[in-house]
């Protein structure tokens, strides 16, 4: 299957297409001192311009980059000399300077037709001046002031070069050359087009010769940063893309170290978990060393993969050593993986891409580049780091298996009267309620020379009988059965997981806490008489968990399955010997229950004389009998009304990894906060703040409110903050890992309910990320203060000079202008509003900068 292409290699071909044509020597002569660009034309059109001086002057044509424009025939970029007895004169065709306004043209034409542009006017003499012909017919549609704004940034900033005032024509060519509209304007960058265009209708050769012999021609000036006009907006979602393909790659990895310390195969394997806590130090203490920045990334991934390289081999034995366990790959069932989604191995970047990714964005675009964070490898840092100082006390595994035990925990819905039938895998639950439903559809059958109950061939069950160790009732699952609802349980010695029994049981008292009436029958596995008092002990040990007063449960029903005749009048006739008060002190109420015909049922085996005769007749008076029990027992509302008073006290299994869990919810808590503030973070280097002031402020009135998150407030205020998160961040990216902490945290604390005493919650202060938020709508707020009234005078008349000669110095402490790439974000469909908010974006981000990465 071929590869899919990254952002990566679609922006390599282009860089390496564009420098292909662009690194060839361009050599003109330093005598001449005119030159007259041509932008927009064909090379058809161009050659009408000339074609009636042909016997006049001397010609001296070159087509720039040969190979290029054998690709892009009808849009030659020429260079043209021209000679007559007055002097001699460049012409410059390029036909793909006008960018955004332009229809069906590759970017990468763009981009290369300015470089091109910036390398023919870098060899002309530094005193040779210019003159613009334009082809009106590409933007003709554009607003008047568009116009405008597009000639500014298309003609006027050509990489180092920019012009301050200019004269230029504007011609809408014709295939009649006697008819060709022309119009010649002259203007400052201060005044815009205010009037419509009145064009003349005129000839080719005219406007050859009005431009020679009667128009100025302009003068360059160097600026300190290059500016390519609107390949700069282009350049820019490029650097975007290609920021987030490498935020998805670190975001992935880290993934892959997640899971590896969720999955019990390699994390309970002291060899497995001691063999990846090295490797995890080693990654972690290098990817603290590297920087964040993104201009260095190349250089940072090799650093990561000299790492990876070290351990990859070691870690893929280990992978491998598991992967066929069924634990592993129910794993990777639940998390919808495949095995290789757990393999740790190098970052597959072509750094030699990448490479020329990077150099490409330093020559052309290095002012917006050189700021560029990669803030999932910020978090990632972070993340690592937390995972070393922790990895002894296995914090994401017991994460995850908690977190398997919350979701199963499922809404109950509430009844007035139902029947819980409750008791170990395998003692007939399944069984006996297929009995209660409809008798007449079970039979005798045989598995393994044992005599079984099983649902006939020809019939259909909605309760599986099953006869292995495992159980088969998976879930709670209810039926209706003479208008009374009973529950099939799941075992309560269910061999699948600790966790699954844990999970389990939550269920079973949540849904008893919600029946007003309740029976709880209890099925016990009566075919080893000798075991009796243990099979008592299995059956209501899980109950007692979920009752405070343990000496009483008055609304039972006992069902002793796999009976032989007689044995249960044997065990009560000989209790005292046989019991010999095993189960007074912890089930006194054990007794009572068994002996009492109203309240306990044997249930035969399979082969005792009374069932083998007539199977069906058996099921029939069992059915019968336990109609008869169960509607007596409702009938006496004393008996069966749900007063039981009930608390789940949680296994020792799930509280071990509890206990090791909860401590470390404060560090949750202020990892979330870090990961909420590198969201913010990333908005302002990306000079995307402002659009989202009145969040900031939100989140500062959140956390006025409630500045000290403590156990009582936790799940409501960190609930909020991942509201307020979900609003902020559209990518979601950057936020999953936040997303992430805070399920954990409210997970602990529902889990935490079926816990009696939980230890406190050391509080966790957000004075100071409160104050850091504060700082920044200060600042935004100074700001939109300091500059309004200039920026309304400046915009008002959408003044591209007067923007331009705005510094601000006094604020920013720097004295470069601002305009241009202000301007171009929105080259086209800009408003006072839009450019406006673009500088106090692009102001907030230097005075900002210092912030990024403070302590909170």
């Amino acid at each position: 299957m071929q590869k899919e292409e990254t952002i990566i290699d679609i922006l390599s071909k282009k860089f390496t297409h564009i420098e292909k044509y662009t690194n060839q020597t361009i050599k003109l002569d330093q005598k001449i001192q005119k030159a007259i660009i041509f932008v927009g034309f064909t090379r058809e059109m161009f050659d009408e311009f000339f074609r009636s001086e042909q016997q006049q002057v001397t010609f001296d044509q070159e087509i720039l980059c040969p190979a290029f424009n054998k690709l892009n025939e009808k849009n030659n970029i020429i260079i043209q000399k021209i000679r007559d007895k007055k002097e001699e004169i460049y012409q410059l065709n390029f036909p793909n300077l006008f960018e955004n306004v332009q229809e069906h043209i590759d970017d990468s034409l763009i981009i290369l037709s300015k470089i091109l542009l910036e390398k023919v006017i870098l060899q002309l003499n530094k005193s040779c001046k210019f003159h613009f012909v334009i082809n009106y017919e590409h933007f003709k549609n554009q607003l008047l002031e568009q116009q405008d704004q597009i000639i500014f940034d298309t003609l006027l900033q050509i990489g180092k070069f920019k012009f301050q005032s200019y004269e230029l024509c504007f011609v809408i060519p014709s295939v009649n050359p006697q008819q060709v509209k022309y119009l010649f304007e002259k203007k400052q960058l201060s005044k815009m087009i205010e009037k419509p265009l009145m064009f003349k209708t005129t000839t080719y050769q005219e406007i050859t010769n009005h431009v020679k012999n009667s128009l100025d021609f302009q003068s360059r000036e160097e600026q300190k940063e290059p500016f390519y006009g609107y390949t700069t907006q282009l350049q820019n979602n490029w650097q975007e893309e290609l920021l987030k393909y490498i935020n998805n790659i670190f975001f992935s990895f880290q993934q892959k170290l997640l899971r590896w310390q969720q999955q019990e195969n390699i994390i309970k394997v002291d060899s497995n978990k001691a063999y990846f806590k090295i490797f995890l130090q080693d990654f972690s203490f290098r990817c603290r060393q590297v920087s964040i920045n993104f201009i260095e990334i190349s250089k940072t991934i090799i650093q990561l993969n000299q790492i990876i390289d070290k351990y990859d081999q070691t870690l893929g034995e280990i992978l491998k050593g598991v992967k066929n366990q069924n634990t592993f790959k129910e794993f990777l069932r639940k998390e919808k993986i495949n095995p290789s989604d757990m393999q740790i191995e190098k970052f597959q970047i072509e750094n030699q891409n990448l490479d020329k990714i990077i150099n490409f964005f330093i020559t052309y675009n290095y002012n917006d580049f050189k700021d560029l964070q990669i803030i999932e490898l910020q978090m990632f840092q972070q993340q690592l780091f937390q995972w070393v100082q922790y990895y002894d006390l296995d914090l994401e595994f017991n994460f995850y298996e908690i977190k398997k035990v919350s979701a199963s925990i499922t809404q109950k819905q509430p009844l007035d009267k139902a029947v819980l039938v409750l008791g170990e895998t395998r003692v007939g639950k399944s069984t006996f309620l297929n009995v209660l439903q409809n008798p007449e559809n079970l039979q005798i059958g045989k598995k393994l020379d044992r005599l079984i109950y099983e649902v006939k061939k020809d019939q259909v069950s909605p309760i599986k009988i099953g006869h292995n160790l495992i159980s088969e009732t998976q879930f709670l699952q209810q039926l209706e059965i003479g208008q009374i609802h009973y529950f099939d349980t799941p075992g309560f010695n269910d061999t699948r997981s600790e966790f699954k029994r844990i999970s389990d049981l939550i269920n079973i008292y949540e849904q008893m806490r919600v029946i007003k009436q309740l029976i709880i029958m209890v099925v016990i596995d009566c075919s080893e008489p000798f075991s009796f008092i243990n099979k008592i002990k299995a059956a209501f040990n899980p109950i007692l968990q979920m009752l405070k007063n343990k000496k009483e449960i008055p609304n039972l029903l006992l069902v002793l399955t796999k009976m032989g005749s007689n044995i249960r009048e044997e065990i009560i006739n000989n209790w005292e010997e046989l019991v010999q008060d095993q189960l007074q002190i912890q089930y006194p109420f054990i007794q009572e229950i068994y002996c009492n015909n109203k309240k306990c049922l044997s249930f035969l085996k399979p082969d005792q004389k009374e069932v083998s005769e007539n199977p069906t007749a058996y099921f029939q008076q069992i059915q019968k009998k336990v109609q008869l029990m169960i509607t007596e027992m409702f009938q006496d509302e004393s008996q069966v009304q749900n007063n039981l008073d009930s608390q789940f006290q949680i296994q020792e299994e799930l509280l071990k990894y509890y206990q090791k869990c909860y401590p470390q919810i404060q560090l949750l808590i202020k990892q979330s906060i870090v990961q909420i503030k590198c969201g913010i973070e990333k908005k302002i280097l990306n000079s995307e703040l402002f659009e989202h002031k009145e969040q900031i402020e939100e989140l500062i009135k959140l956390i006025k409110e409630q500045p000290i998150i403590n156990k009582l407030n936790m799940l409501q205020v960190l609930g909020k903050l991942k509201k307020w998160a979900q609003k902020f961040e559209d990518e979601q990216l950057i936020y999953s890992s936040l997303h992430q902490t805070i399920d954990n945290i409210e997970i602990m604390i529902q889990i935490g309910k079926y816990l009696a005493n939980t230890e406190n919650i050391t509080p966790v202060s957000l004075e100071l990320f409160q104050k850091w938020l504060e700082k920044i709508v200060f600042k935004m707020n100074t700001i939109e203060n300091t500059i309004y009234g200039v920026m309304a005078m400046a915009v008002a008349t959408v003044s591209p000079l007067l923007v331009e000669s705005l510094t601000l110095s006094a604020i920013l402490g720097v004295s470069r202008v601002l305009a241009p790439r202000l301007i171009i974000r929105y080259i086209g469909n800009m408003t006072v509003d839009r450019l406006f908010l673009l500088l106090k974006n692009y102001i907030l981000k230097r005075l900002c900068n210092s912030m990024i990465g403070e302590e909170i």
